[in-house]
């Protein structure tokens, strides 16, 4: 009887533990998910402002946001997969004695993301090129030039 008792105890206990895992899980997707859209909606904000700054018209626009939109639909895995690694590298990282061949394996993912982002963002700068005209090309380069040294400034702090 006892025996039963103790199993059940233990049962119990183990889906509550499972249970909890779950909902922890749920909860860092849904974190991870929240910082994904939050990333892509600053670019997209972001990028809304340089074309209207370079005053596309309507026939560049629809282009544009067909464009916007396959770009969108490639960096999101990218950037849901960069979170997960930057949790699973904090996670690490907060043991007292972390893996050095797994926190350099997480790095390494994380490089290895950040090239392909380079190369979606390198395609789609030059299919962005082929919309717009010099004039509006030039003011993007200007535009994007004056970004990047602020950027420095500010990642130098």
């Amino acid at each position: 009887m006892i025996k039963k008792k103790f199993f059940v105890l233990f049962i119990a206990l183990f889906l509550c533990n499972a249970s909890f895992a779950v909902t922890l899980n749920e909860q860092e997707q849904k974190f991870i998910d929240y910082q994904t859209n939050k990333t892509i909606n600053n670019v997209k904000m972001y990028r809304a402002a340089i074309y209207k700054s370079l005053e596309v018209t309507p026939p560049q626009a629809i282009e544009i946001k067909k464009l916007d939109k396959q770009f969108y639909s490639q960096i999101r895995p990218i950037f849901v997969e960069d979170f997960h690694t930057l949790n699973r590298l904090s996670k690490l990282t907060n043991q007292k004695k972390p893996s050095k061949k797994l926190v350099n394996a997480e790095k390494k993912k994380l490089k290895s993301n950040s090239k392909i982002l380079d190369e979606y963002k390198d395609d789609y700068e030059k299919e962005l090129y082929q919309i717009l005209t010099p004039a509006q090309k030039a003011k993007y380069l200007k535009l994007k030039n004056e970004r990047l040294k602020e950027y420095k400034k500010t990642s130098l702090r």
